[in-house]
C-alpha cells in the first residue's frame, strides 16, 4: 500500500500499458443506458457546478492522460494531508500505529492541495431540460439536496427507498382509456461529499403521455409532501435498509472501508452509526424531508425523447415547467434548509462512544 501511494509507475510506458483498461471501462460506462441517464440527471441538476463532470472521465479526457498529468495529479492529491490510513481486524493498536507512523510518516502533506470545489448554497431554483438522446425515453424530477455530512441524509435515502417502491407503483396503475402512463418508475439518492441528488424518474409509454407523466409525478409528490407514509411502511424500509448494512459490513474489510471514508470526510461516526441512524427514523422525519426538499424551488425536469421524437411545442413545455415550479409552496416560497449543517461536530471520539 504504502508502495502504491509513494512509488508508482507513472512513466510514459506505464501509462499506455493502462489506457486500453480504462478505454474498456469507459466503454462499458456510456454503452449502458442507465449509466448515460445518471450522467445526464447530475449534468442538469447541478449546471454550473462541480458535479456536472462525469466522475468516470469522458474518451476527451483519456486522450489527454499522459505521463506528465498523471504525474501532477498523484503529487497533488497522494499526500498526507488528503489523506486516511485505517487498519481493521484482530489487531494491537499500538504496534500498529506505531508502524503506520514509522512507514506512512515519510509522505509530506502538501502546500499547493488544491480547495474544495465550490458549490452555490441552498435552493438554485426551478428548471427544465430537454434532450434527444440516444436512450430510451424518460422522465425525471431532480432535486440537490446536501450531503455527505448533513442531518438529513439516512431520512433521504429512506424517502427514495419509500420512492422507489410504492409510490413510483402507483405511476404504472391504469390511467382511465389512456392505460398505464409509464412502463415502469423508479427513485433513487445518491449521497456525494457536498451534495446530494435525489432522482424519480418514470419511462412514459408514449411521447404523447409525457405531459401526463410530468403532472402524475407532481401530484404524487405533492401529497407525499403533505400526507407522508404510513408509520409501518417507513419501519418496513429502514428495517430492510439497516439489515442491507449490517450485511454489507459484516466483512472486516468493508467496514474499515467506510470507516475511513467517513474519517476522510469529517468524522468516524459517520460510518460507524449508520444502523443506529436509520432505526431513529419516523414517519415524520420522512413527512419532513420530503416538505422541505420536494419542491419546484429546488427541482429540475430532466425529459429525455429518442432522437426520433420531435421535441414538445413550446406551449406544452412552458405548461409542464410550471407544473414542476409550483411543486411546494408555490414558486419562490420554498425556505431552504442550512445545506453546510453536520451531523457530527467534526470532534473524532473513540469508536466506542
Amino acid at each position: 500500500l504504502l508502495q502504491l501511494v509513494t512509488q508508482a509507475d507513472l512513466s510514459t510506458a506505464a501509462v499506455e500499458r493502462t489506457r486500453p483498461a480504462i478505454s474498456r471501462e469507459l466503454k462499458d460506462v456510456y454503452d449502458d443506458p442507465s449509466q448515460v441517464l445518471f450522467l445526464e440527471q447530475m449534468r442538469a441538476a447541478f449546471r454550473g457546478q462541480p458535479y456536472r463532470f462525469p466522475f468516470y472521465g469522458t474518451f476527451q479526457s483519456l486522450a489527454l492522460l499522459e505521463h506528465t498529468t498523471a504525474e501532477a495529479f498523484y503529487k497533488n492529491f497522494y499526500v498526507a494531508n488528503n489523506m486516511v490510513v485505517a487498519v481493521g481486524g484482530d489487531i494491537n493498536s499500538g504496534m500498529t500505529l506505531e508502524k503506520i507512523r514509522k512507514l506512512f510518516g515519510v509522505i509530506k502533506p502538501s502546500k499547493a492541495l488544491p480547495p474544495k470545489p465550490k458549490f452555490e448554497p441552498g435552493f438554485q431554483g426551478s428548471r427544465q431540460v430537454v434532450k434527444n438522446l440516444d436512450l430510451p425515453p424518460s422522465v425525471s424530477l431532480l432535486f440537490p439536496t446536501p450531503g455527505y455530512r448533513h442531518p438529513d441524509r439516512y431520512a433521504l435515502a429512506a424517502l427514495a427507498r419509500l420512492l422507489e417502491g410504492s409510490a413510483a407503483a402507483r405511476l404504472l396503475k391504469p390511467a382511465g382509456d389512456a392505460g398505464s402512463l409509464a412502463f415502469s418508475a423508479s427513485a433513487g439518492f445518491h449521497l456525494m461529499e457536498e451534495r446530494g441528488l435525489l432522482t424519480f424518474t418514470s419511462y412514459p409509454v408514449s411521447p404523447q403521455a409525457t405531459s401526463g407523466t410530468v403532472q402524475a409525478m407532481t401530484d404524487l409528490l405533492s401529497k407525499i409532501r403533505s400526507e407522508g407514509f404510513p408509520e409501518a411502511e417507513v419501519r418496513r424500509v429502514t428495517q430492510a435498509m439497516r439489515l442491507e448494512a449490517a450485511v454489507r459490513r459484516s466483512t472486516v474489510g468493508s467496514l474499515t472501508q467506510e470507516i475511513a471514508e467517513a474519517v476522510l470526510f469529517g468524522d468516524a461516526r459517520y460510518g460507524w452509526n449508520v444502523e443506529s441512524s436509520l432505526e431513529k427514523i419516523t414517519s415524520e422525519e420522512i413527512r419532513r424531508v420530503a416538505s422541505t426538499y420536494l419542491v419546484g424551488d429546488d427541482a429540475t425536469n430532466l425529459i429525455i425523447l429518442s432522437k426520433e421524437d420531435r421535441k414538445p411545442d413550446a406551449g406544452i413545455l412552458e405548461g409542464l415547467a410550471e407544473t414542476v415550479a409550483s411543486l411546494g409552496p408555490g414558486k419562490g416560497k420554498a425556505v431552504p434548509p442550512n445545506f453546510a449543517a453536520s451531523a457530527f461536530a467534526g470532534d473524532k471520539p473513540p469508536l466506542a462512544a
